[in-house]
């Protein structure tokens, strides 16, 4: 199955590039027709997981993330995926390297970047949660784990040098860290949301910051609603999202590419806090826990319980309660 659909993708982004070659060429000059035309994404179709959250009705009521700023803590974002707009995509900061911070050599920040940010109805690609809101890589990674120190440096340059509001945070790391933790503090009481996952052990296993009080832990679901095998289930778990058979974007120019992981459900939570925040510039981690509280379609146990936590974020409900709440 994962195979056929993999052709399928192929031959339609061959009829794409096809297509745009032709509407490139000096024969025929796209910037006027294209702008009026292209109101959709190619891959689109195939993002059962906006679907389910009800991400199509909250993009209706015209919010699209415009003057917010979300830090993405992890290895990086590719400029070179047309599917980001780079006009929306600041320089960020390399603690890897001290290079460039548009740069990304395991695809796991560009992926996220893409979940949260990628353009809509540009005719190609997918259709991201916030595609106005500006995104500031901050690379703390390459193929390996983060250093602690520069995950708590990239926190506070977060706030302090970009202002961010959000912030979507996918290290992980069994072992707590006071110098973690005292900058995940720092964030939160300057009204900063983070957000994090729980984890791909499968087991009971703490993970931290999603551990910490002042994060959003986020679990995994699949299609169904069922929550994934390898998510991991204790009190860190807040709310879940979607996180299998994901499709976001790859490093290349026009990369797409489906993935498993808890890292790739937090950025559907990242992206609606964007949202909200657009609407609510002053609304804080605490308001917004009490927003997915009310809004989050309950799954598993009654209540609240270690597997799904609160439940599923459904982005239309959430803005209602939003606008209950303020």
């Amino acid at each position: 199955m994962k195979k056929t659909v993999c052709i399928a993708l192929s031959v339609l982004l061959i009829l794409f590039l096809a297509v745009h070659s032709f509407a490139s060429s000096t024969f025929f000059s796209p910037a006027p027709v294209l702008s009026r035309t292209l109101r959709f994404d190619l891959f689109s179709f195939l993002q059962w997981d906006m679907r389910m959250i009800r991400m199509p009705s909250i993009w209706d009521s015209g919010l699209t993330g415009h003057g917010v700023q979300i830090g993405i803590i992890d290895s990086g974002i590719s400029a070179k995926n047309r599917d980001l707009d780079t006009d929306r995509v600041l320089s960020g900061i390399d603690f890897v390297s001290g290079d460039d911070a548009l740069t990304d050599s395991s695809g796991h920040g560009t992926f996220i970047a893409g979940i949260i940010g990628a353009s809509r109805h540009n005719g190609f690609g997918i259709s991201g949660i916030a595609p106005d809101a500006t995104l500031v890589p901050m690379k703390t990674s390459s193929h390996k784990r983060s250093e602690i120190h520069h995950v708590a440096d990239a926190i506070r340059a977060c706030v302090d040098d970009y202002q961010c509001s959000v912030i979507n945070l996918s290290s992980s790391s069994e072992e707590s860290s006071e110098i973690l933790a005292e900058a995940i503090r720092y964030a939160d009481e300057r009204g900063v949301i983070i957000v994090c996952p729980v984890g791909n052990d499968g087991n009971e296993t703490l993970n931290y910051p999603a551990a910490y009080e002042e994060t959003i832990g986020v679990g995994a679901v699949d299609s169904d609603k069922i929550i994934s095998s390898f998510s991991n289930c204790n009190d860190s778990v807040f709310i879940v999202a979607p996180g299998e058979e994901i499709l976001s974007l790859a490093r290349s120019r026009y990369g797409i590419a489906f993935r498993n992981g808890t890292s790739y459900a937090a950025p559907f939570v990242t992206g609606l806090a964007a949202l909200l925040k657009e609407r609510y510039p002053r609304m804080n981690r605490k308001d917004f826990c009490e927003i997915l509280r009310q809004s989050s379609l309950d799954l598993g146990e009654e209540g609240y319980d270690p597997q799904y936590g609160w439940g599923l974020i459904q982005a239309d409900a959430a803005l209602r309660a939003a606008d209950d709440y303020f």
